[in-house]
């Protein structure tokens, strides 16, 4: 996301959520809108060390990731171009290790960055639910806990 305050703007009231988000840096106050919101933003800050067109505004999203998160907006990992950019072959998880070991996250932020992944995702309603009770293979918990 490269755009200005329009477009950030128009993106605020028309998406539900929003990818790389370089652009937040400038914008406290659409920070706090999606904030409030709790719009998702999905960044992928490996994937833009190696992608030319982002890496000039990697310098904004390096730090901006972290701070985000404790800021409490709805923020995730994601990859970009999976088969093209990354070295292993689970692109998202070495997304995630990255950021672990860059950030210093604990097991709380990496489990509120995995909850925030799958709210954001496009599965149903029910099957997120299942995942975000802790059913297994989607199958949800009945009232006292047994699948």
């Amino acid at each position: 996301l490269y755009g200005g305050r329009e477009q950030l703007s128009c993106l605020f009231l028309l998406a539900d959520g929003l990818s790389h988000g370089t652009s937040l840096t400038r914008h406290v106050g659409l920070q706090y809108l999606l904030y409030l919101a709790q719009v998702g933003v999905a960044m992928c800050p490996q994937s833009s060390l190696r992608d030319q067109r982002l890496a000039a505004s990697l310098t904004h999203q390096a730090p901006m990731f972290p701070e985000l998160l404790r800021q409490g907006l709805c923020v995730t990992l994601c990859t970009n171009t999976p088969l093209g950019l990354h070295f292993t072959t689970g692109p998202l998880l070495e997304e995630y290790a990255i950021a672990c070991k860059l950030w210093q996250l604990s097991p709380t932020d990496l489990w509120e960055v995995s909850r925030n992944s799958v709210r954001l995702s496009g599965y149903s309603a029910a099957q997120k639910a299942a995942w975000l009770r802790g059913g297994v293979d989607g199958e949800p918990e009945d009232a006292a806990g047994e699948r």
